[in-house]
């Protein structure tokens, strides 16, 4: 038996024992080794939550259990000025294309209102379009087994090879939608609805222990462990549904925060924030920003509505904790199969904390009955259906100001970690501005590879707007883009330009002013201090920055579309 089988047998007996109890680590052998010898390339796995927040990893200062996430912090390399989009999908599209999302085909989001002048722009088609070359195919060419297991929400549903097995992965086990039920094959939106799952692009059935944490985990060790022995190394996304609505987890989770949150949403942040300031992740002369107070505090609340809240909270902190045990297993299984040495492993989430009431409109509590449960009694149980909303996505956000939808950096600057031993300094933080679109052109330098410009697979293709990483794995203290850099994001009308120190910001009344504010970023870094009156040659050259951005990417504005997502307060309406 050769040491390459040896090793995969062992693997297969990891995977039917459950995977191991404890954390990741190094095994301390002295071999590099990759799925099979020949190639010593790393393998790449790349792990994304959804709707974390900022702070709901422990190791940027939440109360949250997630040892093995912070295992990989410990010994590897935090970034905490990393921005993506404000939601799910058009994140998806700039992390597997290295371009704008608007560029890749998500100017828009699938389920959300468009203009007919946007639907007929090139951007707006919401899926991966192929005008872009996805991270996956990429890698494909390059040599790569490619798998994935999870959330996909770029597309499929239509066909039109948009699906991960029609976007470069050899295998794979999709959730195409964005969302769904953590333990049946039911979808929510527009309606419930009976949910296929595909395999490898063909219907597949969900196994009767089926929960979505565990299950995406499993199929991620299995199509690894299973991965031809060739010489060639694999690249593995683990998407994750959790911790994204409807809540669910088991008792056992949920019981593991009994009393963690019973003095409500102000205890909580100024916890995360006294353990941030421990941590040097929040500087002692910054300003938190307030609640905003369009929703109301804790003291408004209710007696039963607390409680409510508090049952939601636990809900979502033990989801994050069943994601973090099921991480566990797979760098458990990989560290016993002698791979985690040769693995470079990215940690994301892809927006900040959901603070939406999806079924705040009249008569959709009514729609979802048959199918859902929304008794207090049963929240957080298999068959329920509540959500996170606004106070506590607050509380995940900290110390940034508002949550997922807007571009303030509640929304969009989350947790990214990168680990191996051999080519990430320990323990190492990076405070400099990085992207998602930062992580293709990474994952290509580690495949000794190149992006193939404006053609590619008989197509043209645009060339990547990010810039790769690697050079912090060693310096953490460098600078990833100029100094001049200009980054910008836009959807639901919501806009942001940032260059440098400033920043300008646009968001609908009442979390905005309908209007553009300017953020020096540097002086304040939570954007609370609106400069646009003050410094008024200041925003007019970034107003000019905003243009050129529009005009570079493609972007064509819904003007007065109030979006409605989080506009209600029926959240805290006792059902």
């Amino acid at each position: 038996m050769t040491a390459m089988l040896r090793r995969t047998v062992l693997f297969l007996t990891t995977i039917a024992a459950g995977g191991l109890a404890g954390g990741c680590g190094t095994n301390g052998a002295d071999e590099v080794i990759s799925p099979s010898t020949g190639d010593a390339r790393p393998n790449i796995l790349l792990i994304t939550a959804d709707d974390l927040g900022f702070s709901d990893v422990g190791a940027y200062g939440g109360e949250i259990l997630t040892p093995n996430i912070d295992r990989l912090a410990d010994s590897g390399l935090m970034f905490t000025n990393f921005h993506t989009h404000t939601a799910c999908s058009p994140t998806r599209s700039m992390l597997f294309s290295g371009a704008d999302s608007h560029q890749a085909g998500f100017g828009a989001m699938i389920g959300v209102e468009a203009t007919a002048e946007q639907l007929a722009a090139p951007g707006y088609e919401r899926y991966l379009h192929p005008r872009v070359a996805s991270l996956s195919e990429l890698l494909q060419d390059a040599g790569y087994h490619t798998v994935m297991a999870g959330k996909w929400h770029l597309g499929g549903l239509g066909g039109m090879g948009t699906g991960p097995h029609g976007r470069g992965f050899d295998r794979s086990f999709a959730l195409l939608e964005g969302l769904a039920d953590h333990y049946r094959p039911l979808g929510v939106f527009p309606r419930p609805q009976p949910l296929l799952y595909r395999e490898d692009g063909q219907e597949a059935a969900l196994p009767e222990d089926f929960f979505s944490s565990r299950t995406f985990a499993d199929r991620i060790i299995d199509f690894i462990a299973s991965s031809p022995a060739d010489g060639r190394p694999f690249f593995a996304f683990l998407s994750f549904t959790a911790p994204h609505y409807p809540l669910q987890a088991s008792e056992d989770d949920i019981a593991l925060y009994d009393g963690a949150y019973d003095r409500g949403y102000e205890a909580a942040r100024a916890g995360r924030v006294q353990r941030q300031r421990d941590l040097g992740l929040v500087g002692e002369d910054w300003e938190i920003p307030p609640f905003h107070d369009f929703w109301p505090s804790w003291d408004e609340l209710t007696d039963d509505v607390r409680a409510q809240e508090v049952r939601r909270m636990q809900t979502y902190a033990a989801m994050v904790t069943a994601m973090d045990r099921n991480v566990g297993r797979v760098l458990d299984s990989l560290e016993v199969a002698g791979l985690l040495d040769n693995t470079v492993v990215f940690f994301m989430s892809d927006n900040g904390p959901d603070n939406s009431d999806p079924l705040g409109a009249p008569g959709l509590h009514e729609l979802f009955e048959a199918d859902f449960s929304f008794a207090p009694e049963d929240i957080g149980k298999p068959g329920s259906f509540t959500v996170y909303g606004p106070g506590w996505a607050q509380v995940s956000a900290t110390p940034w100001r508002l949550t997922k939808h807007f571009m303030t950096r509640g929304g969009i600057v989350v947790p990214l970690i990168v680990h191996n031993p051999h080519r990430v300094t320990p323990g190492s933080r990076s405070d400099a501005l990085v992207t998602v679109m930062d992580i293709l052109p990474t994952m290509l330098d580690l495949a000794e590879t190149e992006h193939p410009g404006t053609r590619f697979r008989g197509r043209e293709v645009l060339p990547l707007l990010g810039k790769s990483l690697t050079p912090a794995f060693a310096a953490p203290d460098i600078a990833i883009h100029e100094p001049d850099y200009v980054f910008g994001l836009e959807i639901f009308d919501r806009r942001m330009v940032q260059k440098g120190d400033w920043k300008i910001h646009w968001a609908n009344e009442p979390w905005g002013k309908g209007d553009w504010e300017l953020y020096n970023l540097r002086e304040d870094p939570t954007e609370l201090i609106d400069l646009s009156q003050r410094e008024p040659e200041k925003l007019a050259e970034m107003l000019t920055e905003w243009s050129a951005y529009m005009d570079r990417i493609g972007v064509v504005l819904n003007e007065g579309f109030a979006n409605p997502v989080g506009a209600t307060l029926t959240h805290y309406t006792p059902l």
